[in-house]
Protein backbone atom coordinates (compact mmCIF):
# COMPACT_ATOMS: atom_id res chain seq x y z
CA UNK A 1 0.00 0.00 0.00
CA UNK A 2 2.93 2.42 0.82
CA UNK A 3 4.47 1.94 -2.74
CA UNK A 4 0.95 2.22 -4.82
CA UNK A 5 0.02 5.14 -6.32
CA UNK A 6 -3.10 3.97 -7.33
CA UNK A 7 -6.43 2.70 -6.13
CA UNK A 8 -9.33 1.31 -7.57
CA UNK A 9 -12.73 1.76 -4.82
CA UNK A 10 -15.97 -0.18 -5.70
CA UNK A 11 -19.57 0.99 -3.83
CA UNK A 12 -22.90 -0.21 -4.11
CA UNK A 13 -25.20 2.32 -5.76
CA UNK A 14 -28.79 2.85 -4.52
CA UNK A 15 -29.75 1.09 -7.64
CA UNK A 16 -28.04 -2.13 -6.57
CA UNK A 17 -25.57 -1.39 -9.69
CA UNK A 18 -21.91 -1.51 -8.57
CA UNK A 19 -19.63 1.70 -8.95
CA UNK A 20 -15.78 1.88 -9.78
CA UNK A 21 -13.50 4.74 -8.83
CA UNK A 22 -10.04 5.47 -9.49
CA UNK A 23 -8.21 7.04 -6.63
CA UNK A 24 -4.47 8.59 -7.29
CA UNK A 25 -1.80 10.42 -5.95
CA UNK A 26 1.84 10.16 -4.99
CA UNK A 27 3.01 6.73 -3.32
CA UNK A 28 1.75 6.13 -0.36
CA UNK A 29 -1.38 8.36 -0.82
CA UNK A 30 -3.47 5.96 0.94
CA UNK A 31 -2.90 6.29 4.66
CA UNK A 32 -3.20 3.57 7.59
CA UNK A 33 -4.11 5.71 10.90
CA UNK A 34 -4.81 2.33 12.71
CA UNK A 35 -4.31 -1.55 12.61
CA UNK A 36 -6.93 -1.95 10.46
CA UNK A 37 -8.34 1.70 9.20
CA UNK A 38 -7.39 3.60 6.74
CA UNK A 39 -8.15 7.05 5.23
CA UNK A 40 -7.94 7.80 1.38
CA UNK A 41 -7.71 11.58 0.24
CA UNK A 42 -11.14 12.78 -1.79
CA UNK A 43 -10.73 15.85 -3.78
CA UNK A 44 -12.86 17.62 -5.93
CA UNK A 45 -11.28 16.05 -8.61
CA UNK A 46 -13.47 13.01 -10.47
CA UNK A 47 -16.41 11.22 -9.34
CA UNK A 48 -16.19 12.16 -5.61
CA UNK A 49 -19.69 12.43 -4.92
CA UNK A 50 -20.98 9.29 -6.72
CA UNK A 51 -18.36 7.60 -4.52
CA UNK A 52 -20.21 9.91 -1.22
CA UNK A 53 -23.69 8.90 -1.83
CA UNK A 54 -22.60 5.43 -2.15
CA UNK A 55 -20.80 5.21 1.02
CA UNK A 56 -23.93 7.42 2.61
CA UNK A 57 -26.40 4.68 1.27
CA UNK A 58 -24.39 1.15 1.53
CA UNK A 59 -21.05 1.73 3.45
CA UNK A 60 -19.43 -1.51 1.92
CA UNK A 61 -16.51 -0.95 0.06
CA UNK A 62 -13.97 -3.02 -1.90
CA UNK A 63 -10.12 -1.61 -2.79
CA UNK A 64 -7.41 -2.55 -5.06
CA UNK A 65 -4.26 -1.17 -5.17
CA UNK A 66 -2.00 -1.40 -7.74
CA UNK A 67 2.11 -0.52 -7.86
CA UNK A 68 3.51 0.05 -11.48
CA UNK A 69 5.62 -2.89 -12.74
CA UNK A 70 4.44 -5.04 -9.70
CA UNK A 71 2.00 -8.05 -10.73
CA UNK A 72 0.37 -8.87 -7.40
CA UNK A 73 -2.31 -6.56 -6.28
CA UNK A 74 -3.35 -5.93 -2.95
CA UNK A 75 -7.15 -6.30 -1.99
CA UNK A 76 -8.88 -4.90 0.90
CA UNK A 77 -12.66 -5.35 1.83
CA UNK A 78 -14.31 -3.40 4.71
CA UNK A 79 -16.92 -0.69 5.89
CA UNK A 80 -16.39 2.89 4.84
CA UNK A 81 -17.43 6.23 6.37
CA UNK A 82 -16.99 9.64 5.24
CA UNK A 83 -14.76 11.76 7.31
CA UNK A 84 -14.99 15.99 7.03
CA UNK A 85 -13.16 16.91 10.04
CA UNK A 86 -10.58 19.36 9.11
CA UNK A 87 -8.51 18.56 12.09
CA UNK A 88 -8.43 15.12 11.27
CA UNK A 89 -7.75 15.30 7.65
CA UNK A 90 -5.17 18.57 8.33
CA UNK A 91 -3.05 15.64 10.55
CA UNK A 92 -2.88 13.32 7.93
CA UNK A 93 -2.82 15.27 4.72
CA UNK A 94 -1.36 18.21 5.87
CA UNK A 95 -0.16 19.78 2.31
CA UNK A 96 -3.59 18.53 0.52
CA UNK A 97 -5.11 21.88 -0.11
CA UNK A 98 -7.23 20.63 -1.94
CA UNK A 99 -8.97 17.73 -0.06
CA UNK A 100 -12.67 18.17 0.55
CA UNK A 101 -13.01 15.01 2.46
CA UNK A 102 -11.58 11.36 3.40
CA UNK A 103 -12.92 7.92 2.91
CA UNK A 104 -12.57 6.12 5.86
CA UNK A 105 -12.02 2.25 5.68
CA UNK A 106 -12.47 0.00 8.98
CA UNK A 107 -10.84 -3.03 7.15
CA UNK A 108 -12.59 -6.95 7.47
CA UNK A 109 -10.30 -8.30 5.00
CA UNK A 110 -6.52 -8.17 2.88
CA UNK A 111 -5.07 -10.04 0.90
CA UNK A 112 -2.91 -10.27 -2.00
CA UNK A 113 -3.79 -11.53 -5.10
CA UNK A 114 -1.11 -13.07 -7.10
CA UNK A 115 -0.03 -12.69 -10.22
CA UNK A 116 -2.28 -12.62 -13.04
CA UNK A 117 -1.22 -11.95 -17.22
CA UNK A 118 -1.88 -8.53 -17.21
CA UNK A 119 1.09 -5.83 -16.21
CA UNK A 120 0.96 -2.61 -15.16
Amino acid sequence: MQHSSIVCATTKQKNGLLHASMFGGEKGFVRSIAENSLLIPVTEDGDYMRMIENINANPFIGLLFFVQGVSETLRVNGRASIVREKELLTIHFPTDQQLVAAIQVEVEECFYIVPKPFSL
